[in-house]
């Protein structure tokens, strides 16, 4: 049976620089990470992300280029990725999930959404066969970072109870609602953000007094 998703991706270590109309990896040190744990991750892009080579840079600084990170990972098309991408692919990845992010939120419309994952293949998945203690599983995995912040869209429009919040602390937005471990009285995107709030309240009242 399909257990789960399960997607790792990597990051430059010194981040990414602007040159000849791309974006190009500063250095060869790379972490892997799970960027789907960050289940508002999508809209950060979205509706977060200006719409500019800065916009793009200050993203991809964070998580990693969305077609590529090292030589080796494979992306949908097949073709080895590079450490560098094109501006313009970036920004068109960004206009796309934008468009149909917007419509969906403004109007309830789904229709971008659908012809972007079905007819386009941005929400495109492969299957892996995995093993652990309870033996074999299936798992899904995005080829690529776009592709994993299409299916977390998809994942979010399907889920017509999540709503989406703003962290009273950083500013961050999180979803709230059933299987994000989220209640909807939430006021914090994490824990860390909870004790971060309470600390600087402790901090006016004493200065207060």
């Amino acid at each position: 049976m399909v257990e789960a998703v399960d997607f790792l991706w990597w990051r430059c270590l010194n981040g990414y620089r602007l040159s000849a109309g791309g974006l190009e990896s500063v250095g060869k040190q790379f972490e892997q990470y799970r960027p789907l744990e960050d289940l508002a991750l999508f809209v950060k892009f979205a509706r977060d992300t200006p719409a500019s080579p800065q916009g793009m840079l200050q993203f991809c600084n964070k998580y990693g280029l969305l077609g590529g990170g090292r030589p080796d990972i494979p992306i949908s098309s097949g073709r080895p990725t590079s450490e560098s991408v094109m501006l313009h692919v970036l920004l068109q990845h960004h206009a796309e999930l934008r468009g149909a992010y917007n419509l969906f939120e403004r109007k309830n419309d789904a229709s971008k959404l659908l012809d972007y994952w079905n007819s386009i293949g941005r929400g495109l998945l492969r299957v892996e066969l995995r093993q652990n203690e309870a033996g074999l599983n299936w798992v899904l995995v995005p080829p690529d970072l776009i592709a994993a912040l299409w299916f977390q869209f998809g994942q979010y429009a399907c889920a017509g109870g999540d709503r989406l919040f703003r962290c009273q602390h950083c500013n961050e937005p999180f979803r709230v609602g059933r299987g994000t471990g989220r209640r909807s009285t939430a006021k914090y995107c994490s824990n860390r953000c909870k004790v971060a709030a309470f600390k600087a309240r402790q901090e006016c009242r004493s200065n207060a007094d």
